[in-house]
């Protein structure tokens, strides 16, 4: 053998498929993703992904019903016309006054909580 040259493997060096892996107890799904126990709750952002499906309602806002998209974000609006689209990058939703010109803010779709303040020059179709 030469110094380049990798050592043979041994039996003793061999992966064994039936020994337990490190994480043994978490559950894999049929998709071949992470554990289970290691991925994201619902609705809260993927770090390592950078996209964060839409929920299928706002928990924080259940007076927004699903509306026609506009763009490619999910949208919904509620009684007011309020206008609520999904930032799928960050796992929160945007809020417009009922024109689409008035950008009033990011918030969390769980708890409510206002996650970044307006931003004067966003704007989405009415």
């Amino acid at each position: 053998m030469t110094p380049t040259e990798d050592p043979p493997i041994t039996e003793d060096a061999q992966e064994d498929p039936e020994e337990e892996k490190e994480g043994a107890g978490a559950q894999w799904p049929s998709n071949g993703g992470p554990p289970l126990e290691e991925q994201p709750p619902d609705n809260q952002p993927d770090d390592n992904k950078g996209y964060t499906p839409p929920p299928k309602n706002l928990p924080a806002f259940p007076d927004a019903q699903v509306a026609k998209r506009k763009n490619e974000r999910k949208r919904w609006k509620d009684s007011d016309g309020r206008i609520y689209e999904w930032d799928s990058q960050h796992g929160k939703v945007e809020i417009y006054d009922k024109s689409g010109k008035k950008h009033l803010g990011e918030y969390d779709p769980n708890t409510g909580e206002q996650t970044k303040p307006p931003d004067p020059g966003r704007k989405t179709e009415k």
